[in-house]
């Protein structure tokens, strides 16, 4: 779950229902009926799961990096590798598709192949300080500090983000004030917010007036976990419980580690101990329930999200919509209308946030009023967004008021002609009023928009089902 604060709610709305790529569920609710009905109006695709790129011929050098920025955006680290390396397969003398390759590795936790990568770059580049520094970063992440040193060592005063990473190893071990010396040069550089949530820590730290060192170590091991240096993280915490058990947070720090690098048993450990050492901490409670969210323990993790939102856990609308989805998972559809609904009513800034509720009255509840409500408030507050028209779109073409639905269909395409959902509804839209042909050419158009999309494959389904009863 490398992503999972961001949150993994990453939303493409289709047809009359949505693209959710929501971990876990593609086993209940994701697979298709080949025979009796048409691809799944939601479609869930497991965690580690990427969409399936499309094949194209002759793509410019320019396309390939657009469209891995794009995937390196939307956390599809491999596919991102893919097209950085086809584009320098087109133009081996970019430095900047390099640069981009080494960094789709080291979040995608690859650090042999980014080694590889920046190395076979300095060859080419032997002095450009982009790639030291880069493959210094590889050696820390790989724990080889000497190596790390050595890389740095290279390189001169006047590349001020060295001091960021010498900073860090010597915070790593302990020497705090020479840390704090260099990591203050780093201010200087580029990576002047990284240089100060470390420096923060030791902020933090002398505002109280004590010495305990473990106090300190714990507050810099909380930054290395910010800074997603996680196997740092877990090294630091690791020392600090040896020599005390009951240090409730390094627990936590240790468990959302071992969280974030997926390593979900040895996580559930640690942040039990926290929760047995404090069970009104909500933010052990939170990463507890993601856990198990992860082991397949849906109970489990509902109790501990509950639990969390009891006491007090903040953002409150994240811990929200985890338990929303976790409901969905328990299929206790009516408790996951209701918690998606509360998340809306503290935060409706989002279209697509509208979705899952809107689908789960729909395909579960069969509350079709209600959908209408909701797909007006979806209007109301995002009234120039296609999406929203189309949502109430649906839910009028469901509660049978079809020319209303038109209206809203309609709306939806002056605002995006491309559109595909809107196509696939007003396809339906016709077939129900008996006009096949106008719903063939609707299907056609909504399949030729996306072929590869569930909505494509629906799309389809209902064109040749048409033709199969002419």
């Amino acid at each position: 779950m490398l992503r999972f604060l961001g949150f993994l709610m990453v939303v493409v709305a289709l047809g009359l229902g949505t693209f959710l790529y929501l971990p876990g569920l593609q086993e209940r609710f994701g697979k298709k009926d080949p025979v009796s009905k048409p691809v799944p109006q939601v479609v869930f695709l497991e965690e580690n799961e990427e969409p399936e790129e499309k094949e194209e011929e002759n793509l410019t050098f320019d396309q390939f990096m657009e469209r891995g920025e794009d995937f390196l955006n939307d956390g599809f680290y491999t596919l991102a590798i893919n097209n950085f390396t086809s584009a320098i397969a087109l133009n081996s003398n970019n430095k900047k598709a390099y640069e981009k390759l080494i960094h789709a590795y080291i979040v995608l936790r690859d650090f042999a192949s980014a080694e590889k990568v920046a190395k076979n770059a300095l060859k080419k580049f032997p002095t450009n300080k982009v790639f030291k520094l880069l493959l210094g970063e590889i050696y820390i992440q790989k724990s080889t500090f000497d190596q790390a040193k050595d890389q740095f060592a290279k390189l001169g005063d006047d590349v001020p983000e060295k001091y960021f990473f010498l900073g860090l190893m010597l915070a790593f071990e302990n020497q705090h004030q020479e840390a704090r010396q260099k990591l203050e040069i780093a201010k200087n550089s580029s990576l002047k917010n990284k240089s100060e949530i470390i420096l923060s820590a030791y902020n933090e730290y002398d505002l109280f007036a004590t010495e305990n060192d473990l106090h300190l170590r714990l507050l810099i091991a909380r930054s290395f976990d910010q800074l997603g240096l996680y196997e740092m993280a877990i090294q630091s915490t690791k020392n600090i419980i040896k020599e005390n058990q009951e240090y409730r947070d390094a627990w936590i720090i240790l468990g959302h580690a071992y969280l974030s690098l997926e390593k979900y048993s040895f996580a559930k450990d640690a942040l039990s101990k926290a929760v047995e050492l404090d069970s009104t901490k909500s933010e052990s409670l939170f990463f507890l329930a993601l856990t198990e969210k992860e082991l397949g323990n849906t109970e489990e993790a509902i109790d501990y999200m509950n639990k969390a939102l009891k006491n007090g856990y903040e953002p409150k609308i994240d811990a929200l919509k985890y338990l929303a989805d976790l409901y969905l998972i328990a299929e206790n559809y009516t408790l996951s209308y209701k918690t998606y609904e509360e998340a809306l009513h503290l935060s409706d800034k989002r279209v697509n946030d509208f979705i899952r509720p809107m689908w789960i009255l729909i395909d579960y509840l069969k509350d079709y009023d209600k959908a209408e409500e909701i797909g007006k408030w979806a209007v109301k507050t995002h009234s120039r967004e296609a999406m929203s028209y189309n949502l109430l779109a649906w839910a009028k073409l469901e509660n049978g008021k079809f020319d209303e639905s038109g209206v809203y269909i309609k709306r939806a395409l002056e605002l995006d002609p491309n559109l595909q959902a809107a196509y696939l509804n007003r396809g339906k839209l016709y077939e129900k009023k008996g006009d096949t042909q106008k719903a063939m050419e609707d299907y056609k158009k909504s399949y030729e928009l996306d072929p590869n999309s569930s909505i494509g494959s629906n799309a389809a389904f209902l064109f040749n089902r048409i033709i199969e009863t002419q």
